[in-house]
């Protein structure tokens, strides 16, 4: 009986600190932080915050808002971003904020995801479809997955040219 309902609490979304929710970005400010109710729950469907470990998704149901501020250090789950739209991650108010210790960042879908922040992140970072913009010591993601529809570009580089030590290695 305890094991069914430890299932039932799982699929209901209400244990995300032991298991991380799924969230979707439907926001009402741009910020993404602890206190703001800009998620919707995948299972519940229910509006929600977001709490350390939940994985994230920015999809086109976000581009209300595709400025992005991150406000403390947040520890995120897999963040996906699958959007024909231009999403923008940036600090708040200061260079410590961003993402730390992220599981994944995946880039999908036509639109571009430029992160102006300097918080730094272990996780694998793979660039299926579109344009990316990090800034210009994007040197330091040279083991991005690319795939030959997407491209990286440097932040800082006024000719918007792209580092040839972040194109996609043949057969991805």
């Amino acid at each position: 009986m305890k094991k069914l309902l430890l299932i039932l609490l799982v699929l209901s979304g209400m244990v995300p600190a032991l298991y991380g929710a799924s969230l979707v970005w439907v926001p009402s400010s741009a910020l993404w932080d602890t206190t703001s109710f800009n998620w919707s729950n995948t299972v519940t469907a229910s509006s929600t915050t977001f709490v350390g470990g939940d994985s994230v998704r920015f999809d086109d149901e976000g581009l209300t808002q595709p400025l992005v501020r991150f406000v403390g250090t947040l520890t995120a789950g897999d963040v996906v971003v699958d959007s024909s739209g231009d999403y923008l991650f940036r600090t708040n108010t200061t260079s410590t904020e961003g993402i730390s210790s992220l599981t994944s960042l995946t880039k999908r879908g036509t639109g571009k995801l430029t992160v102006e922040a300097d918080k730094s992140f272990s996780g694998p970072v793979s660039i299926k479809d579109g344009d990316a913009a990090a800034p210009s010591r994007a040197h330091e993601l040279s083991k991005t997955a690319m795939s030959s529809a997407a491209r990286l570009r440097r932040i800082g580089d006024s000719r918007g040219r792209v580092d040839p030590r972040l194109q996609p290695a043949r057969g991805q």
